[in-house]
């Protein structure tokens, strides 16, 4: 097979990003017989080597503005001529964004994250409607279609009118080096380096609506007034969308007890999970939630949201909330705090639940998926 990607996301950090940096390179090797060629919709940033992915890689550019390509594919399906010349003549188009060209003979495969913006109240209409045109028009379009979790593929199906046959359900895993680091020498020197010292309950994320955030500050916050807990909660993430966090650790009065390191490295984050005592991770809605499997593999025990695909990831290994319930959040953390003896047995079970998901299964389940659409 010839197969396009839409490589946009290897340009970022964020959770596509990490989700296409960690599987590519395994589609590439485990799928040695196909040609690969990363698409990428950039007109002026630096590509990525595509022969350090493997012979069977190559690259190319598309040098139209995305909100031109946007009005063409999603808002009227309308063909570019010669547009699989220009994408390599694939007989598959890996869509990891929600948008595709629209091809004559070349066969669609999306993956779908999550339906957050129909989810979650938080979201406004417009975030809805948008979500709705550009989601609805690539499922309709799809030959087949990958989804993140079962959690995610029902809400498609559900939303969408999608037949359950028609997508396959591909887990994530944590990225590679997720590892427990544990707690002295350069483990010390990159705390320091985020000022992060002593005892920290820890977010990893970013801060928009549904990951629930000022919910998290108020109990952190009641808990410290009652001096239930030592701990520091520390905040890490793309501060996009934090001014609601901000305002609620000001009225909260916890500038000095929740500290916001802001985007953390990628080879620092291991030791960030590290050094923590737990992760609390109680979001409204998530397709999979790659923190939390990010969280376990670095021994953190785990407290995550009772709700979408996040009892499906942590299954019996962390602990589970209602993301609205302030005192059932509270409890969980509070108990973890003070009981060694359950983190210990919290950190065992997640580093046993991480090594169920891998990388290799999640592109040999993607190639399944490809070889699906063409038939």
């Amino acid at each position: 097979m010839r197969i396009t990607v839409d490589a946009l996301p290897l340009l970022g950090h964020m959770g596509i990003s990490v989700y296409l940096k960690s599987l590519f390179p395994l589609l590439a090797e485990i799928g040695h017989e196909h040609r690969y060629n990363l698409s990428f919709r950039s007109m002026f940033s630096k590509l990525p080597d595509a022969g350090s992915f493997g012979a069977n890689v190559s690259r190319s550019r598309i040098c139209v503005p995305n909100r031109i390509l946007e009005y063409l594919w999603t808002r009227h399906s309308l063909s570019i001529p010669g547009a699989e010349i220009g994408f390599g003549n694939p007989d598959v188009y890996f869509a990891t964004m929600y948008f595709a060209p629209v091809f004559n003979k070349c066969r669609i495969v999306p993956v779908l994250f999550d339906t957050t913006p129909l989810e979650v109240d938080e979201y406004s209409g417009e975030a809805r409607e948008f979500f709705q045109q550009h989601a609805g028009n690539i499922v309709k379009r799809a030959a087949h279609s990958i989804a993140i979790s079962e959690s995610a593929k029902n809400d498609f199906c559900r939303r969408f009118g999608c037949d359950p046959a028609s997508i396959t359900v591909t887990p994530l895993a944590s990225p590679p080096g997720f590892v427990p680091c544990g707690k002295a020498g350069k483990v010390k020197d990159v705390l320091a380096r985020y000022g992060l010292a002593g005892k920290y309950i820890l977010y990893v994320g970013n801060f928009v609506p549904h990951k629930n955030i000022p919910r998290l500050i108020r109990v952190f916050a009641a808990l410290k007034r009652r001096r239930a807990i030592e701990h520091k909660l520390v905040i890490c993430g793309k501060t996009t969308w934090a001014k609601p966090a901000i305002e609620s650790i000001r009225k909260e009065g916890m500038e000095g007890e929740i500290v916001i390191p802001g985007f953390i490295r990628d080879e620092d984050l291991p030791v960030i999970y590290s050094g923590a005592d737990m992760f609390t991770f109680v979001s409204l809605y998530e397709g999979f939630g790659l923190p939390i499997i990010e969280a376990m593999s670095c021994g953190v025990p785990v407290i995550v949201s009772n709700t979408s695909s996040m009892p499906e990831v942590v299954g019996p290994a962390g602990i589970l909330v209602n993301p609205l319930d302030e005192a059932s959040i509270s409890r969980a953390i509070e108990t973890i705090a003070n009981d060694s003896e359950l983190r210990n047995r919290l950190s065992a079970a997640g580093l046993e639940r991480a090594a169920t998901f891998s990388w290799r299964n999640t592109a040999e389940l993607t190639l399944k998926a490809f070889e699906r659409a063409v038939l």
